[in-house]
């Protein structure tokens, strides 16, 4: 099998921001009593004190690179390494980087008013504001994260700890064996998962449209299997055959498929579909088995 560690590389991008929510314990009992609420252990109380559209910014730079980052990666562990081709390494450290520059001058611009806006708060939260334990902009500053660990992709085969008997180097290697084989599971449930969604998306698109406007497709629905072909292609490192049998059945039969033909023919657009339902049955049939 293909050593990932000469084609992939291990990422894991942390992200963190306070998000203003507090529970205020205090004030439970009471709104207990007044709800009539006999547990009053069962009434949880939480508070946005950072509602501020600087804040929704920050979070929206976020979760811009986090989708970004499950785009071009695939999983690996529990703890949030994701496996990332090398050819893609180069990208995904610029967008890292762009993060990291805009996340923080939005986090700095919402700590410039934090304090005016905290004194406008005293209005607007009326007795719920002294409840609140608030924190000063100098706390605040190290909250803000982007921060991003990069390693090596294990090897089962070279990767041995010196000084370990034989005994203790093979239970390791078969440890690392497995999580590798579980990993590339993962990545190929995944990916086919993928294609699954775009040829079920595709086949009912074919099958609603009428020539109207309602119930239309984009050219992308047909002619976007290619990329998602792609990621199969990366994560297939195991050279399966059947996985390799679907990919050419795709390519033969759907790359060369026409968008602007299909709209016209109806005839050429139940042929497609019931290529593509074929197709998906085979995907569903494929064996992705999580390995025991």
């Amino acid at each position: 099998m293909e050593n990932l560690g000469d084609s992939h590389m291990l990422y894991r991008i942390i992200l963190a921001v306070p998000t203003g929510r507090h529970r205020l314990r205090a004030v439970e009992p009471e709104i207990a009593k007044s709800k009539k609420v006999k547990d009053a252990t069962r009434v949880a109380f939480n508070l946005n004190v950072f509602h501020n559209d600087k804040l929704r910014k920050v979070f929206a730079e976020h979760n811009k690179l986090r989708m970004a980052f499950h785009a071009m990666s695939s999983p690996w562990d529990e703890s949030g390494y994701r496996l990332v081709k090398n050819e893609k390494t180069a990208e995904l450290d610029r967008l890292i980087n762009d993060t990291k520059l805009n996340a923080e001058a939005l986090w700095a611009d919402f700590l410039s008013t934090y304090d005016t806006d905290r004194v406008k708060d005293k209005d607007v939260l009326g007795d719920l504001y002294k409840e609140i334990e608030w924190a000063t902009v100098e706390e605040l500053k190290s909250k803000h994260r982007v921060e991003v660990d990069t390693m090596q992709v294990p090897s089962p085969m070279e990767d041995v700890r010196s000084g370990w008997t034989e005994e203790q180097k093979e239970r390791y290697n078969k440890s690392m064996a497995k999580k590798r084989d579980k990993a590339l599971k993962l990545n190929m449930i995944e990916a086919v998962g993928k294609i699954k969604e775009r040829l079920v998306r595709a086949s009912d698109r074919l099958d609603k449209y009428t020539g109207a406007k309602d119930g239309s497709f984009k050219d992308i629905t047909i002619t976007g299997f290619r990329e998602v072909i792609q990621a199969i292609r990366d994560v297939n490192v195991i050279n399966d055959k059947e996985v390799n049998s679907i990919i050419d059945d795709i390519e033969k039969e759907l790359f060369t498929l026409n968008p602007a033909e299909l709209r016209k023919s109806p005839v050429k657009r139940q042929m497609a579909k019931k290529e593509i339902d074929r197709i998906t049955d085979r995907l569903g049939a494929l064996n992705v088995d999580m390995p025991e």
